[in-house]
C-alpha cells in the first residue's frame, strides 16, 4: 500500500521530551546503574519495499508562495494535506540491509551492506490554490527536482545508493577498486594519439626558438594519470558509498528560487 508521512515538529517534540522523562525516571529508579549484559554479535538481514511513499514537511510560519507557481504548476487531485508544504516522493522503493557478527568474517567480505533503490525521486512543493487554506480548496503543486531509472530498458536501471563495510585485509575482492570508475583505455588512447600528431607539430616549432624544450620535457609536463593514485586511495576503503541516478532534472528560475528557499526556512522550527 502507497505511505505517507507528515512530519510535526510539535509530535516530534513530543516524543524526545516523553523519551527523556522515562530515561530520567529509569536513572532516579536506579534501573539505569548497572550496565547492559554485552550480548554476542548477531546477523541481521532486513528487506522492504513499497509502490509509493510521500513524506511531507508543512511550514510553521506563513510566507508568500505565490511567485513559486506562477510559471509553471499542475492541480493535485489526490492530496492528503491542505496546506503549504514541502514533500519528498519515492516510487516503487526497495531498501534492503544485512549486518553479521564481525568476528566470524574473513578478510575482504562484507560486515555490513545496505542498498536503496527506486524508480523515481521528487522533491516538491504544495500549497493551496490562491495560496490561502479554505474549505474544499483546490491544491496546486510544483517539481523542484526529479530524479528517475531507465525503465524503458531491460533489465531496468533504478535510481541507487549502495554501501558496503568489509573487514579489512582482504586481497582477492575488494569493492573499493570494483566500485571506482575508471575511464576506458580507449578514450585515453584515442586522446593521446591525437595529441601525438600535435605535439609533432608543435615540437618542431618550439624547439626551434626554445632549445630547452624537446618531445620527451613535454611529456614530463603532461605528469602521470591521477586515476592511478585515485585506484590505490579507494583498494584501502573499508567502507565504500555507491550511488547511480541514470536521469535527473532541475528547474528554477531566479525568482522561484528565493522563494522555495524562503519555504525552506519557514520549515524549520523556532529556535528557543
Amino acid at each position: 500500500l502507497p505511505l505517507e508521512i507528515f512530519l510535526r515538529h510539535r509530535t516530534i517534540s513530543n516524543l524526545a521530551l516523553f523519551k527523556a522523562r522515562l530515561l530520567a525516571n529509569s536513572h532516579a529508579s536506579g534501573a539505569m546503574d548497572q550496565p547492559p549484559p554485552q550480548s554476542p554479535g548477531r546477523d541481521i538481514n532486513l528487506s522492504c519495499s513499497c509502490p509509493s511513499v510521500r513524506l511531507y514537511l508543512p511550514l510553521i510560519h506563513r510566507v508568500s508562495t505565490g511567485p513559486l507557481f506562477e510559471r509553471c504548476s499542475e492541480f493535485v487531485s489526490d492530496s492528503a494535506i491542505d496546506e503549504s508544504s514541502i514533500g519528498i516522493l519515492l516510487e516503487n522503493t526497495v531498501i534492503e540491509f544485512a549486518s553479521q557478527a564481525e568476528s566470524g568474517v574473513e578478510a575482504g567480505q562484507p560486515v555490513t551492506s545496505g542498498n536503496f533503490s527506486c524508480h523515481q525521486m521528487a522533491l516538491f512543493a504544495v500549497c493551496p490554490e490562491g495560496d490561502r487554506v479554505a474549505f474544499g480548496n483546490r491544491m496546486i503543486r510544483k517539481d523542484i527536482f526529479v530524479a528517475s531509472g531507465r525503465v524503458e530498458v531491460n533489465p531496468y536501471i533504478p535510481i541507487s545508493i549502495n554501501f558496503v563495510k568489509t573487514v579489512p585485509g582482504g586481497k582477492d575482492t575488494n569493492p573499493g577498486r570494483e566500485s571506482f570508475p575508471i575511464v576506458p583505455a580507449i578514450s585515453s588512447f584515442k586522446a593521446r594519439q591525437e595529441d601525438d600528431d600535435e605535439d609533432i607539430k608543435t615540437d618542431s616549432l618550439l624547439f626551434s626558438r626554445l632549445r630547452e624544450v624537446t618531445a620527451e620535457s613535454r611529456k614530463e609536463l603532461r605528469g602521470t594519470d591521477p586515476q592511478i593514485s585515485m585506484l590505490a586511495d579507494a583498494e584501502k576503503s573499508s567502507l565504500v558509498l555507491t550511488a547511480s541516478i541514470p536521469e535527473l532534472n532541475l528547474d528554477l528560475a531566479t525568482k522561484e528560487l528565493g522563494t522555495f528557499l524562503a519555504m525552506l526556512d519557514a520549515a524549520k522550527p523556532a529556535v528557543s
